[in-house]
């Protein structure tokens, strides 16, 4: 055999691992965005009990959940008097959450985080901050979320 048939045979077996290596990560990422489609379908019914649950801690706080479309849903919580306010919009088709501040006549950037990285806690906090009158003095917004 000849060095010009082995590098061609190197070279095809180096195309084979790399079609292979570009195909699993393509099928990985296809799990990925099932797993976050399947977290953010999940995620509609927590954020709705933790909204329920600051209802029922202060009474004051008013709410909006409108019909925004068949894969979106989409939450405004408003503190005593509606002052400031924290809308919460999960893209389940996406599999994200995104959420902004506003108050003060402003309104913040987009914030968004994967769904599968939201759990009860983090939507418990976004409403907690929102509640926090440290976080909203002097005219600014909470500070992005750590949690």
């Amino acid at each position: 055999m000849s060095d010009f048939q082995d590098r061609l045979r190197d070279f095809e077996k180096d195309s084979d691992r790399i079609e292979s290596d570009e195909a699993e990560l393509q099928a990985s990422a296809v799990r990925n965005r099932a797993e976050q489609v399947k977290a953010a379908h999940a995620l509609a019914e927590l954020v709705d009990s933790c909204i329920a649950e600051a209802k029922t801690a202060v009474p004051s706080l008013t709410t909006e959940h409108p019909a925004v479309g068949p894969s979106n849903e989409e939450w405004t919580v408003f503190w005593k008097g509606g002052d400031r306010g924290l809308k919460i919009q999960l893209l389940q088709d996406k599999g994200v959450l995104w959420w902004t501040w506003f108050g003060h006549g402003r309104t913040s950037s987009i914030a968004k985080r994967p769904a599968r990285d939201v759990d009860r806690a983090f939507v418990q906090n976004l409403i907690a901050a929102l509640a926090d009158p440290s976080s909203w003095q002097r005219g600014g917004f909470p500070p992005a979320p750590l949690w």
